[in-house]
């Protein structure tokens, strides 16, 4: 089992970590959630969504996204 994050086809900086208790101008230092894959998948996009209305954020937890290639 692979961390999508480290074995994604194309790295793209992201946020790691949570924004509650953080503050709204930080991203956060402790990621606690992952999107894990077989080896016979190839990840093609993976990201971190920080997306934020009226500087709150909708949940505790920013989502974690990925294009996984079967």
């Amino acid at each position: 089992v692979r961390d999508s994050g480290r074995v994604v086809q194309i790295p793209q900086r992201r946020p790691d970590g949570m924004p509650a208790g953080a503050g709204f101008r930080s991203a956060g230092s402790r990621r606690i959630d992952y999107i894990f894959v077989s080896p016979q998948f190839s990840v093609m996009k993976y990201g971190v969504l920080t997306d934020s209305n009226e500087m709150r954020y909708p949940s505790d937890h920013f989502p974690v996204v990925a294009q996984v290639d079967f």
